[in-house]
């Protein structure tokens, strides 16, 4: 259910020790204690909490961000960076770190797509070292300077058959800074997946090819699709976009909109139509 890990001081090459005791356990959860010791000192310490989950209402109100999907990104470099950023497939969207160059702004945050280099199955070890991937919000602010982890908190909203589904997919991962103060600073982040188990039951109970598309600046983009087995279909390739001007899908999400965004987006429409006909 969550993890939270405290960096106390560096681990050395070499033997270590972890001991741990669990101070409470009931029915439902289990409350652990955890400590790493090296030539008797205390270099990390930990609590974790596990949970039984029982089906009950549940709902998501996070938004993922909207981008391009990872087939239309370049996988970042791995040049100057350290050996453990081999393992993945990073391909940033926003607030690239590709090959160590960064380009410093008014904003902290970084969005991009990740996934095991090997596409190794993802377990709850492997998500909870993606959590990690990110590097420190201050790099985005002042640039490259010495900065370090503390503290860290993982919350696990998803089980087993979830990770069983992502396989070793892509997993769409953004973090920002809401405060840097006196030397200290945060980090809030998301990593989210495509909804893959959704969009299969979707499938199976309808009978119908179901995908999933965001807007994206002038263009509806397909993240994901699961056809049907139907001879006759509607069928969109992952990666795939089209204006959002036509199309049934381009309706869809534009009924959800509110008047300014619709507003403004057909003011954009009229001018750059209007360029292509030679008028401006």
């Amino acid at each position: 259910m969550a993890l939270t890990v405290n960096f106390a001081a560096p681990i050395a090459d070499g033997d270590f020790e972890i001991s741990r005791r669990a101070p409470r356990t009931n029915r439902t959860n289990q409350h652990w204690i955890v400590e790493l010791s090296q030539d008797g000192a205390v270099k990390t310490t930990a609590t974790a909490i596990f949970g039984i989950r029982r089906d009950t209402w549940s709902d998501t109100q996070a938004v993922p961000p909207a981008v391009p999907p990872p087939e239309q990104i370049s996988r970042s470099s791995r040049e100057n960076l350290p050996v453990w950023i081999g393992m993945y497939d990073m391909r940033f969207a926003e607030g690239s770190f590709s090959g160590g160059a960064v380009q410093t702004g008014s904003s902290s945050t970084t969005t991009l797509w990740v996934r095991d280099a090997a596409q190794r199955q993802v377990d709850f070890s492997a998500l909870t070292a993606m959590s990690d991937i990110f590097f420190p919000r201050v790099y985005l602010r002042r640039g490259v300077i010495p900065a370090g982890t503390i503290s860290m908190t993982t919350y696990f909203h998803a089980d087993s058959q979830h990770l069983d589904a992502l396989g070793g997919d892509y997993i769409l991962a953004t973090a920002h800074a809401d405060r840097f103060d006196r030397g200290f600073f945060d980090q809030n982040a998301q990593l989210v997946t495509q909804s893959r188990d959704e969009i299969r039951a979707l499938v199976e109970r309808t009978g119908e090819s179901v995908g999933l598309l965001v807007p994206i600046n002038d263009a509806v983009v397909c993240l994901a699709m699961v056809e049907s087995d139907q001879p006759l279909r509607c069928s969109f390739a992952r990666g795939r976009a089209h204006p959002l001007t036509r199309g049934a899908s381009a309706k869809a999400l534009r009924a959800c909109w509110c008047t300014e965004r619709w507003t403004s987006c057909a003011a954009t429409w009229r001018i750059a139509a209007r360029k292509k006909a030679g008028h401006e």
